[in-house]
């Protein structure tokens, strides 16, 4: 209900999900991702019955086929997340019980955004904010 909410109060028409949650197959995106817990899989049934999602896989961008084995781990489509997230008109992470606390690429990505609004990034909405169970 809060993503839901969200969206239409910004008028929000595209949502774009990073994620370490095996999107394709069963394997993570990350490394440091090891443990897929009833969390995560209600947080991404949650999110696929709320909004219509985009991921670095939806948008094609990594779709060469003769490249496929080098897109499968985190490193390029890590870096493609990276990218959207920074410059998203809004940034929202996923409760806590569904994330790595303290985690590094999210404050990578916060720190990037802080600074762009503070040299007047107008496109830039927020910071970071955090969506909560409904």
């Amino acid at each position: 209900e809060f993503i839901q909410k969200f969206k239409e109060k910004h008028s929000i028409e595209n949502l774009y999900l990073s994620t370490d949650y095996p999107l394709s197959g069963k394997r993570s995106q990350s490394s440091t991702f090891h443990k897929v817990t009833p969390y995560h899989h209600r947080a991404i049934s949650y999110l696929n019955t709320t909004v219509k999602l985009h991921t670095w896989i939806t948008l094609g961008a990594l779709a060469d086929k003769e490249h496929e084995h080098e897109y499968g781990g985190a490193g390029v489509s890590g870096i493609l997340d990276k990218i959207v997230c920074t410059y998203a008109d809004w940034f929202i992470r996923a409760p806590l019980a569904c994330r790595k606390r303290g985690s590094s690429w999210a404050s990578m990505v916060f720190n990037k955004r802080v600074a762009l609004r503070k040299k007047g990034e107008r496109d830039i909405q927020n910071e970071m904010d955090e969506w909560e169970w409904a």
